[in-house]
């Protein structure tokens, strides 16, 4: 596999659970190896420490004021726990934002790091498009509407809420033209089998919202000049063999062509 010009490339694995996003990405780091290459398998996806900082904040409050709290179920596995109400979570909403902007912060300070040392990056959970899942899923939980992945400001929840999606499209429009995004696609009952082994199973329609906000980052007027669609549902082998085939296309220079996904007046 040849990659051209003598910058870093990012090759980023999006996908529902259990689609074989970690599971491609090692053996893709490994035959890049084999190739000459310096390549490394990595997670820049920082926004959940500070996620978690909000859940435990969040659990504080509903024990002073049980009232405005309410049981909400997060995976399939687990029995519901107490979580701010809709109405609570909407007043909270901006410090979670601003939680997720200092995530973000870090997530693109270590991918600028990792570019020192190593030519090909390779994302295995998602990177910003996770991110933006997540904040958007909490969002429409919180009642805040969002059209296209646009937010009219409000209140400052929704205003801290646009500015973190066009701080995160702007960041991303740097990076660009140097990286790959290969979108492990999976229907819900393909990956059934693969869920026994997993601690925590995603709810069907967290995976359904997660999966139409990928597909509408992709479609963005920014435009994502290298796609990989993949069919996650095949043997992992052959999936395998797509990643590498499409990859080895991709950069060389036949770039993926979406039609209708990308207009070249909107690059």
């Amino acid at each position: 596999m040849i990659l051209k010009g003598s910058n870093s490339w990012l090759i980023v694995f999006v996908g529902p659970q259990a689609s074989g996003k970690t599971t491609q990405a090692k053996p893709l780091q490994t035959m890049l190896k084999s190739n000459g290459a310096s390549a490394r398998v990595t997670r820049l996806v920082y926004y959940t420490l500070f996620h978690m900082y909000f859940i435990r904040f969040s659990g504080i409050l509903c024990r002073l004021f049980s009232k405005k709290c309410v049981m909400v179920k997060f995976y399939e596995d687990l029995p519901p726990r107490l979580s701010p109400s809709p109405e609570m979570l909407r007043r909270l909403f901006w410090l979670l934002v601003v939680l997720y902007i200092l995530g973000l912060f870090i997530s693109f300070l270590k991918l600028r790091f990792l570019n020192i040392f190593s030519s090909i990056l390779i994302e295995d959970e998602g990177f910003v498009f996770k991110q933006l899942a997540d904040l958007l899923y909490l969002a429409r939980r919180a009642g805040l509407k969002t059209k296209d992945l646009s937010v009219k400001a409000s209140d400052l929840s929704t205003f801290a809420l646009s500015i973190f999606i066009k701080l995160l499209f702007g960041t991303l429009s740097s990076i660009n033209s140097r990286m790959v995004v290969v979108h492990l696609k999976a229907e819900p009952e393909c990956l059934k089998p693969r869920f026994r082994t997993r601690a925590h199973i995603e709810l069907p329609q967290y995976l359904a919202f997660q999966e139409s906000v990928y597909r509408e980052m992709i479609r963005r007027p920014l435009c994502f000049k290298k796609v990989l669609e993949i069919d996650a549902c095949r043997s992992t082998g052959e999936v395998r063999q797509r990643i590498i085939d499409g990859l080895r296309d991709l950069l060389t220079g036949e770039i993926l062509e979406r039609k209708g996904l990308c207009n070249p007046s909107d690059v």
